[in-house]
């Protein structure tokens, strides 16, 4: 609390961890894990809350290596920009795997942050809020998304995920995908945006065989979504 940085996990070797609690509050930066190493790392049953942070505040940050985050949730608001999971170089690989996003109330909100390397997110939520801007996910250079499991089969039998992953983004100004460049693997889930769910440009450049990306409107809320439908 109250530092000018402050770490919660530093890992510069093997990391292990499972059922661990960490919490941040009121420094400058502040980051819950930060992940730079070489090795193959994994947290299991993670439990994250950070808030309250002047100027940056990471849930996770993966500077390099592969780092699988199986199960968990993250909770983070009231700092100026909260990033829930952060890749910003392109040796990071991350995977995120049933783990559940909530970001609240930051000036600038995102669920993930992608400047390079590579974020999958197999199945879980990302509820992004934001007072002034909001975004699911927002790939800035050259990263790549990976939202799903590729299937494989491309039919309509396969085991396409309407729900799972969900992404959303509330504020606004708020997206849920967007794109600056980089690449896009939409293979699951649902994308719902406030304002929109993914801007046009920004090319979805790999989905199932024969499925494409629809946008409907929700009645109830009025705001607009992706999901993947089947091409007969």
């Amino acid at each position: 609390k109250n530092g000018k940085e402050s770490f919660g996990l530093y890992n510069m070797g093997i990391m292990t961890s499972t059922g661990d609690t960490i919490e941040m509050a009121n420094a400058r930066e502040q980051w819950g894990i930060y992940n730079n190493s070489t090795h193959d790392s994994e947290v299991q049953d993670i439990i994250i809350k950070s808030h309250n942070s002047t100027e940056y505040d990471y849930g996770i940050s993966n500077k390099s290596g592969n780092l699988i985050v199986n199960s968990g949730s993250i909770t983070m608001y009231d700092s100026a920009e909260s990033k829930g999971i952060y890749s910003n170089t392109d040796t990071a690989n991350t995977t995120s795997i049933n783990v559940d996003y909530n970001i609240y109330n930051s000036t600038n909100s995102f669920g993930g942050y992608i400047k390079e390397g590579t974020l999958t997110i197999e199945s879980g939520t990302m509820n992004v809020k934001g007072t002034t801007n909001a975004y699911g996910v927002y790939i800035e250079t050259t990263g790549t998304l990976t939202l799903g499991v590729f299937d494989g089969n491309g039919t309509d039998a396969a085991d396409m995920k309407e729900n799972d992953p969900l992404i959303e983004a509330i504020a606004p100004s708020a997206i849920g995908v967007t794109m600056n460049n980089g690449s896009f693997h939409y293979y699951d889930g649902k994308i719902i945006g406030s304002t929109i769910p993914r801007p046009v440009g920004d090319i979805t450049t790999s989905t199932e065989t024969n499925y494409q990306v629809i946008t409907k409107t929700d009645e109830v809320t009025g705001y607009n979504y992706c999901i993947l439908e089947f091409i007969k």
